[in-house]
């Protein structure tokens, strides 16, 4: 009996020593949505918008689209004067950089960081340095 209350115990304390498995947060929901871009700089041109004046009109606004927890995929819909292009930027690797704040990795190289709220991007690609602030 004696080694039946002791394999029992053993089997209590063993049991309530082991981990859990953390559950992986799904981050795709952080970001996911519509961001109108407040600033958009390009090489050396840049610009903040939206543009609205006797010289022209121009808009952009920045989507985040959930593949799965850990990836979006994103586009980028510029208007200039009515005339409207959508840039695909393909799949996104988010990571948890706490406090509701995701880091946004393409190709393995950190690109920009995520919020509920803000999207800011700044990437180098041949040369070319792009840079994105966009707030909802």
């Amino acid at each position: 009996m004696k080694k039946l209350v002791f394999a029992a115990f053993l089997l209590i304390a063993f049991a309530s020593c082991t981990k859990t498995a953390e559950e992986t947060p799904d981050l795709s929901l952080i970001v996911q949505g519509n961001y109108n871009v407040t600033f958009l700089k390009s090489g050396t041109t840049s610009f903040n918008l939206p543009i609205n004046n006797a010289t022209g009109r121009a808009s952009a606004i920045l989507s985040f689209f959930r593949k799965d927890k850990t990836i979006s995929t994103g586009s980028l819909l510029l208007t200039i004067n009515g005339n409207a292009t959508t840039t695909q930027l393909g799949d996104i690797v988010l990571k948890d950089a706490g406090n509701g704040q995701v880091t946004l990795v393409d190709n393995g190289v950190t690109i920009g960081t995520g919020t509920a709220k803000n999207i800011d991007v700044n990437q180098t690609t041949n040369g070319t340095t792009t840079i994105i602030n966009a707030s909802r």
